[in-house]
């Protein structure tokens, strides 16, 4: 979830500001219409105050207020107490519409705080969840600071205005036309989707429609129509569609004799289309309409002159802006006419890929500046466009272009080949070079020539990129096994919000790294569809095809897939580095219903020693998520043989962590084991049952071949088979099990302990290489590897040798 905390007045905020004492109060009633985002609105007060009313000083209230992920002061006073563990990012609660603390995405709004020392500001903000409130509503809330014995209390009234318009009347000739105005503009025909930004003033469009200009604010994207085309003849019809409706596209519309006219109506996107208008808004405060418009790229020629039609329709009346674009003669900047103060060729190379992803080139921005006389603001990147002139027209991001394989510029679509961008808006010094999906092939070349310019001089800058067989050099090694569980919700796009995670210090313990790169495992039907960038002789893939990356479109089985549809491609994942940890999301692409379980292997390789923690990513969808907090997770190795096995272990920690003692965990409290669907199953006596695993690791209480339980003295594992000899020789089974605790209002605890079951032979092997690797430090570890602050009775390993505590 991304959310702006940053302060701003977005809309009217009625400030009331009371007495500052130590029980000082501040109120503030905040306005927002409805959203589909999590923009917010604020309420500003002078920090000087605030820290005055709290008995302190502004720079200690600073620095208390710096530390919002540690620091406590700031709260929400709901029907349950005062509550000061944040329910979304740091500094901020979700709520309930009654006001009370619940957790993201449960919460109908949420109330943050954020301050400007160098401005004098403490800004208390409230936003809602994206599109919940349909109708207006007034809620409230008290938030507080406080420090030491103080409190400064905040009484937030926050207002919901969803404004309604009568029943458009969508017939033209029914209109009572009140008014109308027109805005002309110039524009160069494009080989791109770039925009133009249009303003026209209109002082009483809202009197003249006969609602107020703040409902009009509200209201545009609902009340503003389009001309609709005939759908079988092409000819403007008597009939108005919303202007978003296919995204603002229009083509020109023909007259009775089949004749193209210069009026354009609403049309889906197609190859035909000429211009699309988008981003309607109102500014009450210039009375000033503004939008977006662009081409549909190489669709017009110089002299066209197609015009826009937008209604702003009020029950009955309707007030019409007309847009005209002129298209006209784009400068012609020749080569022959200008000086080239330099050159220099810079090459890359990639694999032919599926997705977006870019690599970086490095321009020598100080050498160009210097060799052209100029600072690097007076500097344009261009290129060459399909007439042979050079143009700065953009058609990729920050400036950039999309371009053919030779390097002539082009719009987004089947045409292009590759993408020069630079990284920043604004700054040249790093470009991103990227292709377009599947068009590149290996053995490909392309090269593009990017002129620096400056007034009438040129740094010349070659960019050539060349198509090279994958790489298929990945003889990684498995150094640690983690099972990573996702629950969500039903629905459709919608990322998980469920903690899944591994800890960079785990990462970094395992495998020597705290940057590993996400790989998968790749699916049949796409290394058939794909010969050339999948070779049989590849087991996993770093080519990611899921927005945001690193991520994946997976198949059933987990495998990278690409997004193809949602048989093909039922859910997808992605990772991200966040509070020291790799964070694991995923989603399904429909609505799948609840019960619906995936899995799937996906790994994060250090490539610099080909070492890689396994994670099997469990995702299911659930009519309801469990609030399970994971407390703590630990690797251990247990033998399994053909006769019992024990093995010592201090649970203290493990209690600890949950919140008990040990003989109030096995006296009360279940385990639970990680079942093949991905799930825990249902909870079993630790000591008088246990739990069953099949050949694959996966709990299976019914079923199961080999087992473990918990000692009546709860001081060892002990594990079991039931059928030793289908585990075979000198096998390492994989298995995941937990602690669980649920306290008396149904919030769960769960510590993880992720084992590798092995052979006798094994797990002695595994021993050895423990006392072999071990320093002579001092510390203490278990037969497992764990060191150990307070051994127990039982065998342990110090200076590399085993000792016995009695």
């Amino acid at each position: 979830m991304k959310m702006s905390t940053s302060i701003r007045q977005l809309l009217l905020v009625v400030m009331c500001l009371f007495g500052l004492n130590a029980s000082a109060q501040f109120s503030a009633t905040l306005k927002q219409g409805s959203t589909n985002d999590y923009s917010n609105v604020g309420a500003q007060f002078k920090l000087t105050d605030v820290a005055e009313a709290l008995g302190t000083d502004t720079a200690t209230l600073v620095a208390q207020l710096s530390d919002i992920k540690n620091s406590k002061v700031f709260a929400v006073m709901d029907s349950t107490g005062t509550v000061t563990d944040y329910t979304g990012n740091p500094g901020e609660f979700w709520l309930s519409t009654t006001g009370q603390v619940c957790k993201y995405p449960n919460g109908a709004w949420f109330v943050g705080q954020n301050f400007d020392e160098e401005n004098n500001i403490f800004n208390v903000y409230a936003g809602q969840y994206p599109n919940y409130f349909k109708a207006s509503d007034t809620l409230q809330v008290k938030a507080a600071l406080i420090l030491g014995d103080k409190t400064a209390t905040f009484d937030i009234t926050y207002q919901v205005y969803v404004p309604t318009a009568p029943e458009a009347e969508l017939a033209i000739s029914k209109l009572q036309l009140v008014g109308e105005s027109s805005v002309a503009i110039e524009q160069y025909p494009r080989s791109g989707f770039d925009t133009d930004k249009v303003y026209v003033k209109l002082t009483d469009i809202a009197d003249k429609l006969g609602c107020g200009k703040e409902d009009f604010s509200y209201l545009i994207n609902k009340i503003a129509y389009m001309p609709r085309l005939d759908a079988t003849y092409g000819t403007m019809s008597d009939s108005l569609t919303l202007y978003t409706t296919n995204d603002g596209w229009t083509k020109r519309a023909l007259s009775a004799q089949g004749d193209a006219l210069w009026a354009c109506g609403n049309t889906g996107y197609a190859a035909d289309d000429n211009l699309y208008l988008q981003q309607l808004a109102y500014n009450q405060d210039n009375d000033t309409l503004s939008c977006t418009i662009g081409q549909y790229p190489n669709s017009l020629k110089v002299g066209d002159k197609p015009y826009i039609d937008i209604y702003f329709v009020y029950g009955s009346k309707a007030y019409k802006v007309t847009y005209t674009v002129n298209i006209i003669e784009a400068p012609f900047n020749s080569i022959e006419d200008m000086t080239k103060v330099g050159e220099t060729t810079i090459t890359l190379k990639q694999e032919a890929r599926t997705d977006y992803t870019a690599d970086p080139i490095t321009i020598d921005m100080e050498t160009i500046k210097a060799a052209l006389g100029v600072e690097a603001n007076s500097i344009s990147m261009q290129a060459m466009d399909s007439n042979g002139s050079l143009s700065s027209t953009s058609t990729a991001n920050n400036g950039g272009y999309w371009l053919t394989q030779t390097g002539v510029i082009t719009g987004y679509g089947p045409t292009a080949y590759w993408f020069v961008e630079p990284a920043t808006n604004g700054d040249y010094g790093t470009l991103n070079v990227g292709q377009y999906p599947k068009n590149a092939h290996v053995g490909d070349t392309a090269r593009v020539a990017l002129y620096f310019v400056a007034g009438e001089k040129y740094y010349l800058v070659n960019v050539e990129l060349a198509i090279v067989p994958m790489e298929v050099n990945q003889n990684y090694v498995s150094k640690l096994n983690r099972t990573l569980n996702i629950q969500a919700l039903p629905g459709k796009y919608e990322w998980s919000t469920y903690e899944c995670s591994i800890s960079l210090d785990d990462i970094n313990a395992a495998i020597g790294t705290t940057s590993p790169t996400l790989y998968a495992l790749i699916s049949d039907t796409l290394r058939k569809a794909n010969p050339d960038s999948y070779p049989e002789t590849m087991i996993y893939t770093k080519q990611y095809n899921m927005n945001p990356t690193p991520g994946f479109w997976v198949d059933k089985d987990g495998k990278s897939r690409g997004w193809v549809s949602d048989e093909q491609s039922p859910w997808g994942m992605y990772i991200k580095t966040e509070n020291n940890k790799v964070n694991f999301y995923a989603m399904q692409f429909d609505a799948d219903p609840a019960g619906t379980a995936y899995s799937g292997q996906f790994f994060l390789v250090n490539e610099s020693n080909n070492e890689m923690v396994t994670v099997t990513l469990n995702y299911q969808v659930v009519s309801k998520i469990e609030n399970i907090t994971v407390v703590g997770t630990t690797d251990i190795m247990l033998p399994v043989g053909d006769i019992d096995q024990e093995v010592d272990y201090d649970f203290a920690p493990v209690a600890e962590a949950l919140g008990t003692d040990v003989n109030t965990l096995f006296a009360n409290y279940p385990l639970v084991g990680m079942t093949a669907s991905g799930i825990y199953s249902d909870g079993v006596d630790p000591v008088n049952a246990g739990l069953m695993f099949d050949k694959s690791g996966a709990c299976n209480n019914e079923g199961g071949i080999f087992g473990l339980n918990i000692s009546e003295d709860y001081t060892k594992f002990i594990t079991f088979a039931n059928n030793y000899e289908e585990l075979g020789e000198n096998f390492s089974i994989p298995a995941t099990i937990g602690f669980k605790v649920t306290d008396e209002n149904e919030q769960t605890k769960l510590y993880v302990v992720n084992i590798t079951f092995m052979s006798p032979d094994a797990y002695t092997t595994g021993v050895n290489s423990i006392k072999v690797n071990t320093k002579n430090d001092g510390k203490i570890y278990d037969l497992s590897g764990r060191q150990i602050s307070k051994p127990a009775h039982g065998l342990y390993i110090m200076n590399g040798k085993k000792y016995m505590v009695k």
